[in-house]
């Protein structure tokens, strides 16, 4: 899939494929630290989208408690690449990139990010959002807008999961401690995530050391290509953990008052579709129909859609890392699906070779089940688009 992606600007690109007609354009923005590799993260979910005739804008941008820089990041990535794409066009309709319709696709912290980038907000993000090309709806993906004390320990245990479905072996399970409450750590515990910090500080600055800690890595189950594709992600992991151990522990602006904002007629895309995962358990989607509905009021019936799909939290995300198939582990939904010492417990009885045919019959189930809640996913968006296009 990578060899098709191109960048431009800052923001990474994917056209339909060959002989594909270009239907609508699509603002793509991940989740919680997987939203700086959308490329990486979630490159099977736009590639089905890219099938069905979309061409995909996806904008990384860094996670952090201020909302506003976040949607200002976003959107400001968005309107350099819009700028630089207009006058491209489509070889089988001619239309240029500018002549499409926009739609915004947006996975849980990414649906926050394109909600309020569709609302009446202040500062950078207003301008940046002002500046985008007009939208003619927003798809909020597994929206959740829980307090940052809730929400940061759960979603470093979903990045936990991803990173060791993605390649990051035992390095993962260590570095989602540093999104726990500082003050839960342990001393030794908190020693250990300063070293882990300072290294991902020194990696950040000289990646060209990271030959150096080779022997270390392979001991931690992750190459040093693999942590040079994942700075970015423990960047940000570093910058949040040191966010909170100084106190700042709130996103901003707030669940009231993002409540407030969508509940006072401040949402101002017209048409909404909400996307649910049956398991997944820190989904507020309910929540946000209910106010998108009040504040569409007689207009909700043709605005305002929702659908429950099969799968959990983290399944359109696919983290894919170089040398490693993308979710070996099978996604059986919710927010965890096992521990994150291990994958498979071991059997006294069994030998190694049945492990490992039942370990690869496992892995070929996962990528069945993964290929078909994508596909439901994809259908779903690409089919609500068509609706109006």
């Amino acid at each position: 899939r990578a060899d098709r992606w191109e960048q431009v600007g800052r923001a990474w690109v994917l056209r339909p494929p060959e002989g594909v007609a270009w239907k609508a354009a699509v603002h793509f923005t991940g989740g919680a630290f997987a939203s700086i590799l959308p490329r990486l993260s979630y490159g099977l979910l736009l590639e089905k989208l890219a099938k069905r005739g979309v061409f995909v804008v996806a904008t990384p941008y860094s996670t952090g408690f201020d909302y506003t820089k976040c949607v200002g990041e976003a959107f400001g990535v968005f309107n350099e690449a819009s700028s630089l794409l207009q006058l491209d066009s489509d070889p089988i309709s001619g239309k240029t990139v500018s002549e499409l319709p926009v739609y915004g696709v947006g996975h849980s912290l990414g649906s926050v990010v394109q909600l309020l980038g569709g609302c009446t907000v202040t500062g950078a993000a207003a301008a940046a959002a002002a500046a985008a090309p007009g939208r003619q709806g927003n798809v909020l993906i597994s929206f959740n807008n829980k307090p940052a004390s809730e929400a940061v320990p759960v979603f470093g245990k979903v990045v936990g999961e991803e990173m060791r479905d993605g390649g990051m072996g035992s390095f993962a399970p260590m570095l989602t401690q540093a999104l726990s409450s500082q003050q839960q750590m342990g001393s030794a515990m908190q020693a250990q995530m300063a070293q882990v910090n300072a290294m991902i500080s020194m990696l950040a600055q000289s990646p060209s050391q990271l030959a150096q800690l080779a022997p270390m890595l392979e001991m931690l189950g992750v190459s040093a290509d693999q942590l040079e594709e994942l700075l970015p992600v423990l960047s940000q992991i570093q910058t949040l953990s040191n966010d909170m151990a100084s106190g700042n522990t709130e996103f901003s602006p707030s669940r009231g008052e993002i409540r407030d904002l969508v509940a006072s007629g401040g949402y101002q895309t017209t048409r909404s579709l909400l996307v649910r995962f049956a398991d997944d358990g820190i989904d507020e989607t309910p929540a946000l129909e209910q106010l998108l509905t009040e504040a569409a009021g007689e207009d909700a019936g043709d605005n305002v859609k929702s659908v429950t799909l099969p799968g959990g939290h983290t399944s359109p995300m696919s983290i894919s890392m170089p040398g490693v198939a993308a979710n070996s582990r099978p996604k059986t939904g919710g927010v965890a699906d096992g521990p994150l010492s291990s994958d498979f417990p071991a059997s006294s009885s069994s030998s190694g070779r049945s492990r490992s045919m039942s370990s690869s019959s496992s892995r070929s189930m996962s990528k069945v089940l993964q290929e078909r809640d994508m596909e439901y996913l994809a259908d779903s968006i690409v089919g609500w688009m068509e609706d109006r296009i």
